[in-house]
């Protein structure tokens, strides 16, 4: 194995996509067009074996003046090691070489404020985070049984309203109902988050690797919820919803997620909820049947003496 540090410029496009599509989970955030939208200074640790890309770890690397640190972007629920399929590596291999990507990216890289790894890295981390996922290749009649009670009650309530179902290609629409009905128990949310959305769903969506899907009512004909999802590599991943009073009073989120499930049921694709740590989307994400999967992260590893100071100066700040 021949481990280097390449910047971005050096890195060739096709081979890099190409081994992560021929990864056990490539995910739409390994992209390099997806990189480059959320962090324009990202940089790689490659496997070179024959001039050809083995393995790659892709590494967010963000620059404020003189200080350089890795942080994992928003909109990027986890990155990680990303290996070609090899029928002729055992678990124990595979294994073996993330770690060897551990410590090298340990030695190489200080001001790690965090770094998320994917669910097939096992490395013991002083953190973890996990999402739910649903594997769809099955009957939609059989994924339904896994719905939790008081999930299938809510569709039944759902279905009983005048709820039109639609696929559609304007993010704003989405966006404005998240601000307006949603922003506020979070906290103050930057227009330049809005603007990163739009810019990766405009791209993503001209790729073919982004769906939207919205209810209205019949009777107003308004949007009243929305839900997206990334679709690349065989996983169809939740980004977000949102819904207005109405479409909360009258579940139409869960008519969206039940919609896509049943539309996506026994094909290959993996439904990622990509869930939080907030046990009101955990409970909501796991009652419609996904197993909790967990990835480790990585948080505030080899900082300088330097960037500790600014970080204690900022919170002092406060």
């Amino acid at each position: 194995m021949q481990l280097e540090v390449v910047e971005r410029h050096a890195i060739d496009d096709d081979s890099w996509n190409a081994c992560l599509l021929a990864s056990s989970l490539s995910c739409i955030y390994a992209s390099t067009w997806f990189l480059d939208i959320l962090c324009p200074d990202w940089v790689a640790i490659i496997d070179f074996q024959n001039a050809d890309y083995q393995s790659i770890m892709p590494i967010p690397v963000h620059k404020k003046g003189i200080i350089n640190y890795v942080s994992q972007p928003t909109f990027c629920q986890f990155l990680g090691i990303f290996h070609r399929q090899n029928e002729a590596n055992s678990r124990q291999e595979i294994d073996i070489l993330n770690q060897q990507f551990f410590d090298f990216f340990g030695k190489k890289f200080k001001n790690i404020i965090q770094y998320r790894f994917n669910p097939e890295q096992k490395f013991e981390a002083d953190f973890t985070n996990y999402t739910h996922v649903l594997k769809l290749n099955q009957p939609y009649d059989n994924l339904k049984k896994g719905f939790s009670a008081d999930r299938r009650n809510n569709l039944k309530r759902a279905q009983k309203y005048d709820w039109e179902v639609s696929e559609m290609d304007d993010i704003d629409v989405t966006i404005k109902i998240f601000s307006q009905n949603h922003a506020q128990q979070i906290g103050r949310i930057s227009p330049k988050t809005y603007d990163l959305l739009r810019s990766l769903f405009k791209e993503a969506h001209g790729r073919g690797c982004a769906e939207l899907y919205v209810t209205r009512s019949v009777m107003s004909h308004e949007v009243e919820a929305a839900t997206m999802f990334w679709k690349f590599g065989g996983r169809l991943i939740h980004q977000f919803c949102a819904a207005t009073p109405l479409g909360r009073k009258q579940e139409a989120r869960t008519l969206l997620l039940n919609y896509v499930i049943e539309r996506y049921a026994n094909t290959p694709m993996l439904l990622d909820f990509e869930t939080t740590n907030q046990d009101p989307f955990r409970y909501w994400n796991a009652s419609f049947g996904g197993e909790e999967v967990y990835f480790p992260i990585l948080r505030m590893k080899n900082i300088s003496p330097f960037v500790r100071t600014l970080k204690r100066l900022s919170q002092w700040l406060r």
